[in-house]
């Protein structure tokens, strides 16, 4: 199995893999913020108190909200650099370049050795040390608000896992960089480099493929995950306070992998048996007028995943408080994690701090964008922005994240119903 074939499946079964999980474009666009502000649609995955929580008007029906498809892909910048060892097949190149000048030994052929070996260092450099980890979600949504009580339920294909490109090795760089100063030396005769007798044998010029020993691992569980959110408010004490519970079900699947990047090659376990997991989320909101308030925690239940190879994937509860407001045409809101959330492999923590705003520019056109910041400092800061489209009872979302060390995207349909 090449290297594309594997980090795609591992990127694609690794939701949760980063952070508090925020997977659908609404909560996407505006950083995360969304334990406060959650709407209708969203608000079983992120605070499902918010069900209740619903203001309308009696007299104009659809208030339930159907979507489906809904989809999202995110990736660390790791993964794309994984991908192009693969694509541009960089070690395979370097093996063909010191054919080559083992061939004709001139400059020309020597200068095409500088330039492969420059291009393994650059990628080695790239990702050593950091994190791999990926996440997709491709799924289904009904969602049934109230002014008092609601519900909602989903079903979705979903995983969650990392890796770690902590063997990413200092020898190895410092190879590549020898392979630089010596052929530079032969390319410039003499005016460039330095001179590496040592990587030089009875045949020629040693081909350096042997000689990496830089390698990959992760460790992943992907499967089907349903739940079916419940929720109801109480007046306490003159003030109006929503509880909500999402008790959900996982159906999941693990995969190993280490990967050899001087070989193109990985070994991949899957395991045999499907694993059954129940968890749930649990929710509290308050409002004083346009201002809310809310407190969620995500996956109450911790649970410990050996995959056959005996690497542990960790699920553990990831508390989140959200502060709020919500206009008739503009609604901000603040969510942080109230403790560092763990890696389920071995991937880095994260706590964040996500800052989401959406101004409802027409009736028809919402406009979203947030920003979201790592207080563990593992994570670049991410930017992210996103559209909301309501015509008639059809319904559109997209966003868009960015940052230094990560890509997301989302997009859905849906219906009012």
């Amino acid at each position: 199995m090449g290297l594309v074939t594997y980090f795609g499946l591992v990127a694609a079964n690794m939701a949760q893999a980063e952070g508090y999980g925020v997977f659908e474009p609404e909560a996407m666009a505006m950083g995360g913020a969304a334990v406060a502000i959650a709407s209708p649609g969203n608000a079983v995955f992120y605070n499902p108190a918010r069900l209740a929580q619903y203001r309308y008007d009696e007299d104009r029906g659809r208030h339930g909200r159907l979507y489906f498809p809904s989809f999202s892909a995110q990736s660390s910048q790791s993964v794309e650099d994984l991908y192009n060892i693969d694509e541009d097949q960089i070690v395979d190149e370097l093996t063909a370049a010191v054919d080559q000048y083992n061939a004709q030994q001139d400059a020309a052929s020597a200068g095409q050795v500088v330039d492969a070996s420059r291009e393994v260092l650059q990628t080695l450099t790239n990702i050593q040390g950091e994190t791999l980890y990926g996440n997709t979600y491709a799924g289904l949504v009904v969602a049934e608000p109230g002014d008092g009580q609601g519900g909602a339920f989903f079903i979705a294909g979903r995983g969650f896992g990392d890796g770690d490109l902590t063997g990413i090795a200092d020898a190895d760089l410092a190879l590549m960089q020898d392979y630089i100063d010596g052929l530079d030396f032969i390319a410039s005769a003499g005016q460039r480099g330095e001179e590496h007798p040592e990587l030089f044998g009875p045949d020629g010029l040693i081909d350096p493929r042997n000689q990496i020993v830089s390698t990959a691992s992760a460790a992943a569980a992907a499967g089907i995950e349903l739940g079916v959110a419940m929720a109801q408010s109480f007046n306490i004490r003159d003030q109006n306070i929503a509880f909500g519970i999402t008790p959900k079900l996982m159906l999941l699947k693990t995969f190993d992998a280490e990967l050899n990047i001087s070989q193109n090659s990985i070994d991949t376990t899957q395991s045999e048996k499907w694993t059954r997991r129940l968890n749930a989320d649990i929710g509290v909101a308050a409002n004083i007028g346009n201002f809310n308030m809310g407190l969620a925690v995500k996956d109450v239940f911790r649970h410990n995943i050996e995959t056959t190879q005996g690497q542990a994937i960790i699920i553990e509860p990831k508390p989140r408080l959200g502060l709020g407001y919500i206009g008739q045409r503009f609604k901000v809101g603040v969510d942080y994690d109230m403790a560092a959330i763990k890696p389920v492999a071995t991937g880095m923590e994260s706590q964040d701090v996500s800052v989401g705003v959406e101004w409802r520019a027409l009736r028809q056109i919402a406009l979203r964008f947030g920003y979201k910041e790592d207080l563990q400092g593992n994570h670049g800061t991410a930017l992210s922005a996103g559209v909301g489209v309501s015509l008639g009872r059809f319904l559109m979302d997209l966003s868009y994240v960015e940052s230094d060390d990560e890509l997301a995207a989302a997009l859905q349909f849906g219906l009012k119903i």
